[in-house]
């Protein structure tokens, strides 16, 4: 018997349980995509995001009110 043949008869078992960690650590990196782990994140609705932006200055005035009408929203006061 080959040396190869000898650990393959003894340690047989490791192989799938290789195989399970690779494929549980492929999919907890993917998990953003895939929300196995984390679930699915909402970070507010669409006009809190606007707002947050607009207050932080990522997005200017003009963009803001355009944005709203897009999204068939009034300003609000």
């Amino acid at each position: 018997m080959t040396a190869l043949t000898t650990f393959l008869d003894t340690y047989w078992w490791l192989i799938p349980l290789a195989m399970m960690g690779l494929c549980f650590l492929t999919m907890k990196k993917g998990s953003i995509c895939c929300g196995l782990w984390e679930g699915h994140r909402s970070d507010g609705s669409a006009l809190d995001i606007l707002d947050r932006r607009f207050a932080s200055g990522k997005i200017g005035g003009s963009e803001y009110e355009e944005k709203i009408l897009t999204m068939g929203l009034r300003n609000r006061g």
